[in-house]
């Protein structure tokens, strides 16, 4: 595979569907457009892991403020929340869309849960909190003399997400379909900590010989590729890093370069063991489900169930 097609893996939504026979063992691959779906067929049961754009957190839980904010003048308040939503216009036509196939798979009864990508704390958390969401804000507005509008269901979709978006807006429809979170709260922060570090390092390179100098451009690819990489020592020996450093970097600069790259490893090996983790939780799970989940950990986490397909697992 080429470099430019591997780190372009970082930012595209990647599928895998994967068949597996329990008496062969034998797994089928078949490449679709936005997903992967793995299908049990000793027991009728099917998984499909959904890829999307999940956005920055703490950009999303900005939303959150539009249910509790009493000092803006209503004018200011609709200003801020129409601007929110235009930042999150993608994301919107993402989760709608998303909101309607899982309406229609849950209408025909294929799926038992919908699992997300989150450990058992944050999910008792989200669940709190998007419980008590749609009347803080339905309230916010009457108290200011507003009507209900888009403002309100649009803002609840891209705080919830879709899974929780219709087990709050539509509880009959998930009455029988459960939501689990698949994560590791621990580690999923360590790897983020990790690639913050990483990117604080960038930052520091840049600083020192610019964004757009060749260093700094082969550096960014460099972690990018490390960031899918496992085998430090393979990448290390790779013709193209060797000649890079030793044509592009001067002495001095060296360790700068290498800091966020191997960083990038370090994250890298804790993301391998997270999805790890998840693939286990997915395939222990009763019944057919969804998966929705970040889509740089499609590729990842569906190269492990095909692994555990293989198996017999």
């Amino acid at each position: 595979m080429g470099l430019t097609k591997l780190v372009g893996v970082l930012g595209t939504i990647t599928s895998l569907m994967v068949t597996f026979t329990a008496l062969a063992e034998i797994c089928a691959t078949e490449k679709s457009d936005n997903r992967g779906s793995v299908k049990f067929r000793d027991s009728g049961r099917t998984l499909t892991v959904i890829g999307h754009e999940h956005g920055i957190t703490l950009e999303v839980m900005s939303m959150g403020r539009l249910a509790d904010d009493v000092s803006s003048t209503n004018e200011e308040y609709l200003v801020k929340a129409l601007m929110r939503l235009k930042s999150f216009e993608e994301t919107l036509k993402q989760y709608r869309a998303e909101v309607a196939e899982l309406r229609a798979l849950i209408q025909a009864k294929k799926i038992d849960f919908i699992a997300l990508e989150y450990g058992d704390e944050i999910m008792q958390a989200m669940t709190m909190q998007t419980r008590i969401y749609l009347p803080m804000t339905r309230a916010n507005l009457e108290n200011r003399g507003l009507k209900p509008s888009s403002i309100v269901d649009d803002s609840f979709l891209i705080f919830a997400g879709p899974a929780q978006y219709l087990q709050q807006t539509d509880p009959e429809l998930m009455k029988n379909v459960r939501i689990v979170g698949v994560e590791d709260d621990d580690l999923m922060q360590k790897g983020l900590d990790l690639m913050t570090d990483a990117e604080d390092r960038l930052q520091t390179l840049a600083a020192a010989v610019g964004k757009n100098s060749d260093i700094y451009k082969f550096t960014e690819r460099a972690y990018g590729r490390a960031v899918l990489e496992y085998d430090l020592h393979k990448f290390l020996e790779d013709e193209w890093i060797t000649r890079e450093v030793d044509q592009k970097v001067p002495a001095s600069l060296r360790s700068k370069v290498m800091d966020p790259i191997i960083s990038g490893f370090a994250a890298a090996e804790i993301l391998r063991k997270r999805d790890a983790q998840s693939s286990a939780k997915l395939l222990a799970q009763e019944g057919s489900g969804v998966l929705i989940i970040g889509s740089a950990h499609v590729r990842s986490l569906t190269n492990l169930i095909q692994s555990a397909c293989a198996a017999g697992k």
